[in-house]
């Protein structure tokens, strides 16, 4: 057969499994797959139908359109400490094509990337797309799923060439502290290392805390690859649209061919749109981080209340990882409640061996919607501990 054998290595997506699973039940309570409830705010429609009336159909540069990158070069310097000039911005097909297009352009076969576990499932996948080497990187639930710098430093080898990291997290729920991302850039620093840093989820942050772009600290412009995007923040996960940041010349003049290679250029419309969401009013993205804070306080005092499970607050993103390790395996627990109460959830195993007796939360919905969620893991959750 035509097979590439390390591509068999790759796992199914534990996300679409589950999906599969829900499509054989009825009346079910999705709180399995991770994006909004809420629909594409109107402006950026409207924008995306202008372009479209426009006739603004045709390829654009590879790149990304002068427009689009001079808007997120005003968004990095304004909001993330990010001095980038457009010529360092590369418009992608979403967060998911950037950090795969890095990875084939940073590594060479059995090269090792530092991912964290749990982890986003596609960082594992890219990084097996990319012939590298995934070194997996244990965050425990009792440091609130935070990195334990000393467990990053004894994970680098001669080896190493990428730590891959995302903040806030999916599915753990953690924003990075400053003093984590100092630790992760001494690190780098020390051992000339690569990050890629996935922050799709940087406008998700809750109780005040601020967002900490790495490559804004001191000597980290120049090893940073820096990954965004339009999806969560705006409601457009199926716009995919997304950007990166590389200011290492010799680097981003690699990466834009194989960009250029992979996908020519992101969709022209979409990246219309794009111009209207950082433009336009961001209103609606105030009060939506404040329905995901309100749904987050809905969802960890509902858990507290349900005997046999708890969970960490979550910090930042819209996930919220569950421990159900005295109901039984997360796998088990997972199909118990979604074919007896209807209610889907990620067995935490599917992000990684960290992840093993936990079931991924998504609270990316209305309060409604979370409050039955909730009324059905509750009567579930009892039956299970009485079969214990």
């Amino acid at each position: 057969m035509w097979l590439n054998r390390d591509m068999e290595k790759l796992n199914a997506s534990a996300i679409r499994s589950m999906a599969a699973v829900q499509s054989l039940c009825s009346d079910v309570v999705n709180l399995g797959i991770g994006e909004p409830e809420y629909t594409t705010p109107q402006n950026i429609i409207a924008a995306g139908k202008q372009a479209l009336d426009d006739g603004f159909t045709k390829y654009t540069h590879s790149a990304g359109m002068p427009a689009l990158r001079e808007a997120i070069a005003e968004k990095l310097r304004r909001e993330n400490g990010i001095a980038a000039s457009p010529e360092e911005i590369a418009v992608t097909i979403g967060g998911e094509e950037a950090i795969a297009a890095l990875l084939l352009t940073a590594l060479n076969p059995g090269d090792e990337v530092i991912v964290m576990d749990p982890c986003f499932p596609g960082h594992l996948g890219t990084v097996a797309v990319a012939r590298g080497t995934a070194v997996k990187v244990q965050l425990r639930e009792e440091n609130g799923w935070h990195l334990d710098i000393d467990d990053l430093k004894n994970a680098i080898t001669e080896r190493t060439r990428v730590i891959l990291y995302n903040t806030p997290s999916n599915p753990c729920g953690a924003a990075a502290s400053r003093e984590e991302l100092e630790g992760i850039a001494q690190a780098a620093m020390e051992h000339d290392l690569l990050v890629i840093t996935d922050e799709v989820y940087e406008k998700i942050i809750y109780d005040g805390r601020e967002h900490i772009s790495l490559a804004s600290l001191p000597g980290m412009d120049q090893r940073t690859a820096s990954v965004f995007a339009f999806s969560k923040t705006y409601a457009m996960t199926g716009w995919r649209t997304g950007y990166c940041v590389v200011q290492n010349q010799r680097f981003r003049e690699q990466f834009l061919k194989v960009h250029q290679n992979l996908v020519s250029c992101a969709n022209a419309p979409a990246q219309r749109a794009c111009i209207e969401a950082l433009n336009g009013p961001q209103d609606w993205v105030r009060e939506t981080v404040a329905k995901y804070q309100e749904a987050r306080d809905m969802v960890y005092d509902g858990i507290g209340r349900i005997q046999g499970i708890s969970c960490v607050r979550p910090e930042g993103a819209f996930y919220a990882m569950i421990n159900v390790s005295q109901l039984g395996s997360d796998m088990d627990v997972a199909m118990y409640l979604l074919k007896n109460h209807g209610v889907r959830l990620i067995p935490g195993s599917g992000f990684g061996d960290g992840g093993k007796g936990y079931l991924r939360l998504c609270y990316a919905c209305r309060t409604e919607t979370i409050r039955e969620a909730l009324s059905r893991m509750e009567k579930g959750a009892a039956e299970l501990l009485a079969l214990r």
